[in-house]
């Protein structure tokens, strides 16, 4: 009875500490995933400021034009 109790215990320890790992690694590819799509964003905002930012500045121009 005894060693059947300290094999599960033991069992119970292995499948924790494995279940432990297993937290760890999927946290780790979850802060991994965060970065790499903060990167896309902020290369998205830039790009997009690179394209509006023009083509709203031309409005004003034509607008400023049409006002004179």
């Amino acid at each position: 009875m005894k060693e059947e109790i300290t094999e599960d215990t033991g069992m119970i320890r292995d499948k924790r500490k494995q279940n432990q790992e297993e937290t760890k690694a999927l946290k780790e590819r979850i802060k991994l995933m965060e970065q790499k799509w903060e990167k896309k964003k902020i290369a998205m905002i830039e790009k997009y400021e690179r394209i509006e930012q023009p083509q709203k500045e031309q409005k004003q121009i034509e607008l400023e034009k049409k006002t004179w």
